[in-house]
């Protein structure tokens, strides 16, 4: 408990330290960090060993989240490259990798990637929704997918222990409860209520960020987080482990702590590019 804890607070002021730099490309270059290693994690979980597969898909994990700092057209061009370099290889050796496997990797690669990527995007707005965005709010969105995530599992998790009744899913993750969820829920949307408040003091006398609007969207990022951090519990089950790696001790690798974001973030994400 004793390492869990010192390590939880060395990941609270690393993360501190970098949303100091939100708006620089250190958070970028943090971000595409951190979607490399959850791609090695999740590549390794699932057994794919052969290097000439990861290392190109680390690769597309980290430059992903970058593209909003090139040319459109070169990042298109460098993730066909990349593509198309693990086609080939996986054509040259066909006898020791199946296409089964570099098919997971892919699917793996693009959608951490792209689900990692969505805190950049939530930043800047990135695909046009950035010419509505009030002062700071794309900094707000990044809190408020964070938030959703880690603020779900954690009043889940008090509720549970103190409340918990009816299992959720009993085969999937046997300590979770609907009593659990409920309040990770509720503790959800308080939270994302309570920063909407301290966002809108921030603002410009005139302008707010509507708190009827934060809490359906607390609502559905908090079930969609659950579902991301059940569908991180689902693999694990599938292939036998109990962390996805060991980068923080006592909790695990990257993609144990930031299962439910990668859910939470691109949710959010493609929920504003409907109503801005």
């Amino acid at each position: 408990m004793k390492v869990r804890i010192i390590s939880g607070a060395v990941a609270v002021v690393i993360l501190a330290v970098i949303m100091c730099f939100v708006k620089t490309p250190v958070f970028a270059l943090a971000v595409s960090l951190m979607a490399a290693i959850a791609v090695y994690e999740v590549l390794k979980a699932v057994k794919t060993s052969h290097l000439e597969i990861m290392i190109p898909c680390m690769l597309f994990a980290f430059l992903f989240p970058l593209k909003v700092y090139v040319n459109n057209n070169v990042a298109v061009g460098v993730a066909v490259f990349i593509v198309l370099v693990i086609m080939i290889l996986q054509l040259i050796r066909f006898e020791k990798i199946s296409f089964s496997e570099t098919a997971v990797a892919g699917f793996i690669t693009l959608t951490l990637s792209f689900a990692f990527g969505s805190l950049v995007f939530l930043r800047d707005g990135y695909m046009g929704v950035s010419a509505n965005y009030m002062e700071n709010e794309g900094v707000f969105y990044i809190a408020i997918a964070l938030l959703s995530a880690w603020m779900t599992d954690t009043c889940a998790y008090f509720t549970g222990f103190f409340l918990g009744r009816k299992k959720l899913c009993p085969k999937i993750s046997p300590k979770k409860t609907v009593e659990g969820a409920i309040g990770g829920i509720l503790g959800c949307v308080a939270f994302n209520v309570l920063a909407t408040v301290i966002y809108n003091l921030t603002l410009p006398e005139g302008q707010s960020y509507p708190i009827l609007l934060i809490i359906p969207i607390s609502v559905l990022l908090s079930v969609v987080g659950m579902c991301g951090d059940l569908s991180a519990s689902v693999i694990k089950r599938n292939v036998g482990i109990k962390d996805y790696g060991k980068i923080m001790p006592g909790h695990g690798g990257i993609m144990d702590r930031f299962d439910s974001v990668t859910f939470t973030a691109p949710a959010l994400y493609a929920l504003l590019l409907i109503i801005k």
